[in-house]
């Protein structure tokens, strides 16, 4: 709960949450036994278990005070985090003490105590009264570590030791895994805000990152570090950008100093430059480490790791960065990195981010091209179907360049003897070539205006071959996306139901009070507990135990069997074809072949609303309710067409309120709703309201009455329809979202759900058109009148507050890969894509920082400048997409009467 609204909500109600844990802390001090027991020593004892749970709720305390409190409750928050140091380090040194002759560890503990620059002594556990000098003559250990070794946790006697003994009983492994884990996470924060505030420089940083380690070098640990250097580098950046504008400034007055103001320019832009290369390298070592399983930190780290990559390689393209030793020999080192990634990396892991990595195959750095070429041979081995139905559209790209590129990795795989002995690539690649040669003949073909159907066999006959004799996989989602890895949060201490981020938390701890030794335990296979060695690389158990922990597809992907003779032609301008193909499970799947339409950008919109499902399906409130949003294949064949999975008993709205106002005798008269929307009045919002929408009264609600016939499925269809409208909107609302006018959404005439298609009109495209959008999403009288009485106050609100939670809270890893989106240079920017200037590339770069800029600015919380709760940010948002004076200047082909 305090992680929840600490990042998703307001910071005030963060702070508050934490007097009502208090409680908590009592009622597990009551369940656990915490009753002092006296010793012959006077020792008193307490429980390790409790220990744990403390500390992560003191973790979560100490970052809301820290992140969103005042000056004195950041010092708070510091303390907090130097407690949970002290209690974990305390407990895991006497624990080794107490049940262990292992003073190598102790030491190992006490040294990355000292990196973490705490003060203080380990006198959590045990009064300070025992005063025995064991370590005064190990030469080891320095003053500085010998003036903590004093402490009363390790100056105990044998018979002392003795007395523990029979009141203690030994950590088991989880609990040392989550005590140490504890320990890193608090040490970790401590440095990132002691880097914020510019209290340690960047080597000493890096060298206590290194220190802390040595104690917990996990995922988790890696991805930690890795945020904090992401965060660093986005933080230097911003600090960079505002030191040249001010140079700027200062050169526009002073015109007699611009030669000093030039060298100025060029030392603050090399500086900059060594620090940003510094930085990149600690991310890309990092996040590397975490690419090399299976976890909910893959897609963030995968996608921040090509994504830093490929900006470096590119900042190496400038012989002037080249030739400087301090860069140079980083992207030396990060390329070495990144290589011995693609040697190790599991390939299903490739295709997370193999979209983004297929993008950049004809990045300038050769180096860059290198590994690219090593990561895609890699997917090939193991998957060369679902890599095949990525490659092809860059394989038969309008532009040379990428055509050509693409050809030549092909080659290079065939001829290779490594990928010979797996899989017969240059068989397969046949195969995929002839087969989207086909898609592309039959999606391009134009027959006459009165042709309604085709024949497979007589029009498209070598279609028809390849299909009846292709092992080519189905091209559905569910074949080709991978499942992503869980997002859901562990309980890293106790196997307690997940009531504990509920109020109801005491009267639960109560009912199971028998579970209060009860640790959860995790399989050796749990990704959060594998060692990786100085190299980056893990021991053959922890890559066999990552594999098994993760299925990336089904088991049985349908392959296609045959495909149907019957193509039906649209009735569309542009003439989609329909085909069905029968896969080998024996179940028909009817796929749209569009022409003259780029898919690259709905492909990765696909991508990114299966993050988004994986996301909801990991929140228990979300779940209740089904939220999630459907979703469809969509594989571009090159720049101008593409195949799209056709999604069964589908109806546009359109069709559906056309169909109601028929049914009503309301005609629709476009030249009379024209003059309607364009009529000048003192009071726009009132005429729209009493002339426009009186004459077209909402009809959609007798669609749900029509097609569910039983109260039971009438009622739940409508308020599926308002769940699954309020994900999309809020989605939508994030990534700008525009052009929802009635044919590209669609009802689900089985359950009731919408379906969005189309999403060529991304962030913020819509407000730049000619008549700029003004709503946030569509929310029309007809949509609001068909979730029932309640309106949007219902299901809808609940919904949208849900969605909008789980996206602030996870935003960094959805910013993370709508940074690959927008910076992907095969999702071309149509205002841009025209220009040949010489400052075209940097003109893209401004355009998709900005519009980051906004996703981020939305995902924080942040309306109109000011920041706002979840509740608040909704609220506002429906206002707007409700809002008549917003309707009224739609534009007439959007239909804000419908």
């Amino acid at each position: 709960m305090i992680r929840s609204a600490r990042l998703g909500d307001s910071p005030s109600a963060a702070i508050s949450l934490i007097f009502k844990f208090n409680h908590i802390e009592n009622s597990l001090n009551e369940l656990l036994d915490t009753s002092q027991k006296q010793t012959t020593c006077d020792i008193s004892i307490r429980p390790f278990s409790s220990s744990i749970f403390k500390n992560y709720l003191k973790i979560e305390k100490a970052k809301v005070m820290f992140e969103c409190g005042l000056s004195s409750q950041n010092n708070i928050g510091m303390n907090e985090m130097q407690s949970v140091v002290e209690s974990s380090i305390s407990s895991l040194v006497l624990n080794e003490k107490v049940f262990g002759d292992t003073p190598s560890i102790m030491q190992n503990y006490i040294k990355a105590y000292t990196l973490t620059g705490l003060s203080g002594s380990l006198s959590e556990i045990l009064p300070n009264h025992v005063n025995l000098d064991l370590y005064r003559n190990d030469p080891t250990l320095s003053k500085e570590i010998y003036n903590i070794c004093n402490s009363n946790v390790l100056n105990l006697s044998a018979d002392e030791i003795n007395v523990l003994k029979k009141f203690l009983k030994p950590l088991s492994d989880h609990e040392i895994q989550s005590m140490r884990q504890s320990y890193l996470e608090a040490g970790i924060s401590v440095l990132e805000w002691k880097s914020e505030a510019g209290l340690i420089t960047q080597n000493g940083l890096n060298k206590k990152f290194d220190g802390l380690l040595t104690i917990q070098d996990n995922l988790k640990s890696h991805y930690m570090i890795g945020k904090v250097y992401d965060t660093m580098l986005e933080n230097s950046k911003e600090h960079y950008l505002s030191e040249k504008i001010n140079l700027m400034e200062i050169s526009s007055k002073d015109t007699q100093g611009s030669s000093a103001n030039r060298r100025s320019a060029h030392l603050i832009n090399s500086r900059a430059e060594s620090k940003f290369c510094a930085i990149r390298y600690y991310i890309i070592r990092h996040y590397s480490r975490v690419c090399l399983s299976s976890s909910q930190y893959l897609y963030q780290a995968m996608a921040r790791l090509f994504t830093i990559w490929f900006s470096f390689g590119d900042l190496m393209t400038n012989p002037e960065n080249s030739s400087k030793n301090s860069i140079s020999s980083r992207f030396d080192m990060s390329n070495k990195i990144i290589s011995n990634l693609a040697n190790r990396i599991p390939s299903h892991n490739i295709l997370v981010s193999f979209s983004q990595i297929v993008s950049c195959i004809c990045h300038n750095n050769p180096k860059i091209v290198k590994s690219i070429e090593s990561f895609i041979k890699k997917a090939l081995a193991d998957y060369p179907y679902q890599a095949l139905w990525q490659l092809m559209a860059v394989y038969r790209s309008n532009y040379a360049i990428r055509e050509k590129r693409c050809s030549e990795i092909l080659k290079n795989a065939q001829n290779d003897s490594n990928l010979k002995s797996k899989v017969n690539l240059l068989k397969i690649t046949k195969e995929a070539i002839l087969l989207t040669d086909g898609l592309l003949k039959l999606s391009n073909h134009n027959p006459p205006r009165n042709v309604k159907t085709l024949s497979m066999l007589k029009d498209f006959p070598s279609l028809l071959k390849i299909g009846s004799s292709s092992s080519f996989i189905v091209p559905l989602q569910s074949s080709l996306i991978p499942m992503y890895p869980s997002f859901k949060q562990k309980n890293e201490a106790f196997n307690i139901p997940n009531t504990v981020l509920r109020d109801d938390f005491y009267s639960e701890m109560k009912k199971n009070a028998h579970l209060k030794h009860n640790f959860k335990r995790y399989t050796s296979n749990s990704s959060d507990n594998q060692s990786i060695d100085a190299e980056g690389t893990y021991t053959t158990a922890s890559q066999q135990a990552a594999s098994a922990s993760y299925i990336p597809f089904p088991h049985d992907i349908p392959t296609i069997e045959s495909l149907n003779d019957e193509i039906l032609v649209m009735s569309s301008l542009q003439k989609p074809k329909k085909i069905v193909i029968l896969g080998s499970d024996g179940i028909s799947y009817a796929f749209l072949c569009k022409p003259k339409d780029d898919l690259r950008k709905d492909a990765r919109q696909m991508e990114f609303n299966a993050l988004i499902n994986q996301v909801l399906s990991d929140d228990s409130d979300a779940l209740k309710r089904s939220l999630k949003i459907k979703t469809y294949a969509v594989v571009p064949l090159n720049e101008d067409c593409g195949i799209i999975e056709w999604v069964p008993n589908t109806v546009s709205i359109q069709q559906t309120v056309n169909k109601m106002f028929a049914e009503s005798n309301i005609q629709i008269n476009s030249s009379v709703i024209r003059g309607l929307l364009n009529a000048k009045t003192k009071t726009p919002e009132l005429h729209f309201i009493n002339n426009i929408l009186k004459k077209y009264p909402p009809v959609l609600y007798r669609w749900f009455m029509k097609q569910f016939k039983t109260p039971e499925e009438w009622i739940e269809s409508r308020k599926t329809f308002a769940n699954s409208a309020a994900v999309m909107s809020m989605v939508g609302y994030i990534v700008g979202l525009g052009d929802r006018h009635c044919e590209n959404i669609l009802l689900d005439q089985v359950t009731g759900s919408v379906l969005h298609v189309d999403f060529s009109c991304l962030f913020e495209k819509g407000t730049k058109l000619e008549v700029p959008e003004r709503v946030p999403f569509r929310l029309t009288h007809n949509m609001v009148d068909a979730m029932g009485s309640q309106g949007y106050e219902g299901s809808f609100r609940t919904s949208c507050e849900i969605t909008m939670r789980l996206l602030r809270t996870h935003r960094g890893a959805l910013k993370s890969i709508l940074d690959t989106f927008i910076n992907d240079p095969l999702v071309e920017w149509s205002s841009l894509s025209s220009r040949k200037s010489e400052n075209r590339h940097e003109l893209i770069e401004e355009a998709a920082r900005l519009a980051l800029g906004k996703i981020g600015t939305k995902l924080g919380g942040f309306y109109n400048s000011s920041y706002i709760p979840v509740a608040g940010q909704v609220d506002e948002l429906i206002k707007e997409a409700t809002d008549p004076g917003n309707l009224l200047k739609m534009y007439i082909g959007w239909a804000p009467y419908i």
